[in-house]
């Protein structure tokens, strides 16, 4: 952390955000302010934007200036215009240049990919369940429920310290996705890749796309997962596994598998990412891109299992790469420095 950026500032957060969606920037916010300078009101907020769910909204308050902050997380790369006019800095997860409104384009600072992460304790999360709560002053039982449940869902989510890098086994291969109905477009090279692992001689691969209850998809049968892997069950197997394999996701998103994957310090074999990166990352630096043709996949898979040299090159350059770039600190600190300088 940037000692420079330790505020004598306080925070006023919108009550209406998904924990799971602000866990990165709310823990990294606490890095930099003190816990008894953060406060939630919905005063200053549209009925829209307190309808919302994923952005994550505050004004900071130091040396006598407001800012206004807007953490936009969502899959489309199109911001959501009301809180783009209406914030200083946006940040935002899924940055196409193309789509950003000239006037407001300096505001955008590119976040990386996020995933949810656990931020509290059971006592400490029913408190702010209900601070946020009685903030947004809710008298519908059904949204209070809802409300509540969100803040459920980060139990089902682990603490940032349990992403510590573990040994890789060169011999062993997890993967599991959902597959998507409504994004199809997503399943076909995350198919293909279980398919060539599963079939790649001396290799154990263990996993494959998780069993709906409701929604079937006859085609990836032979390659659905035997059952739902637990969270934690589910990083060990990703730390030991000696590669991953990431693609865009619905919309062309960073989705939190590669944030998740930086993390963990793995071994990346991606298809191309379409969307703005704090920094880019680098081919052969910190992570191994494919084209998805079948060969190219297979001869990556390949020396990455073999090429120890090169896989661990990877596992530590994504590594430093999280710390630098996409660590809730590091997201954070980048974001008040656009707001204060």
């Amino acid at each position: 952390m940037d000692p420079s950026l330790a505020l004598d500032a306080s925070v006023t957060i919108c009550p209406r955000f998904m924990p799971n969606y602000a866990s990165i920037y709310y823990l990294g916010l606490q890095r930099f302010v003190r816990a008894d300078r953060i406060r939630y009101d919905r005063s200053g907020y549209s009925e829209r934007r307190l309808a919302g769910r994923r952005g994550f909204s505050l004004v900071l308050s130091v040396g006598g200036s407001n800012v206004r902050i807007h953490f936009d997380p969502h899959d489309p790369s199109e911001p959501d215009m009301e809180m783009l006019a209406w914030c200083d800095v946006y940040g935002k997860v899924n940055v196409d240049t193309s789509v950003l409104p000239k006037e407001h384009a300096h505001k955008v600072v590119a976040l990386g990919p996020g995933f949810g992460l656990r931020m509290w304790d059971t006592r400490t999360t029913m408190k702010h369940a209900l601070l946020t709560l009685r903030a947004l002053g809710t008298s519908s039982l059904r949204k209070s429920f809802e409300h509540l449940h969100f803040y459920r869902l980060q139990f089902d989510r682990g603490f940032e310290d349990w992403y510590a890098p573990g040994p890789s086994d060169p011999d062993y291969v997890f993967f599991t996705a959902w597959a998507w109905a409504k994004h199809p477009e997503v399943n076909p090279p995350r198919a293909e890749f279980i398919r060539i692992a599963k079939r790649l001689e001396g290799l154990h691969f263990e996993g494959g796309f998780a069993p709906r209850r409701r929604r079937r998809f006859a085609s990836l049968d032979d390659i659905t997962a035997p059952k739902l892997y637990p969270f934690f069950e589910y990083l060990s197997k990703m730390k030991r596994s000696c590669v991953a394999f990431n693609t865009p996701a619905v919309h062309q998103c960073l989705g939190w598998k590669l944030g998740e994957f930086l993390a963990l310090g793995k071994a990346i074999i991606s298809l191309p990412l379409s969307r703005e990166l704090p920094s880019p990352l680098m081919h052969g630096e910190h992570i191994h891109y494919v084209s998805g043709d079948r060969a190219e996949t297979l001869d990556a898979l390949h020396r990455l299992r073999r090429d120890h040299a090169y896989r661990r090159r990877l596992e530590s350059n994504a590594r430093k790469y999280y710390e630098e770039y996409l660590s809730p600190s590091a997201t954070v600190g980048r974001v008040l420095r656009a707001a204060l300088s």
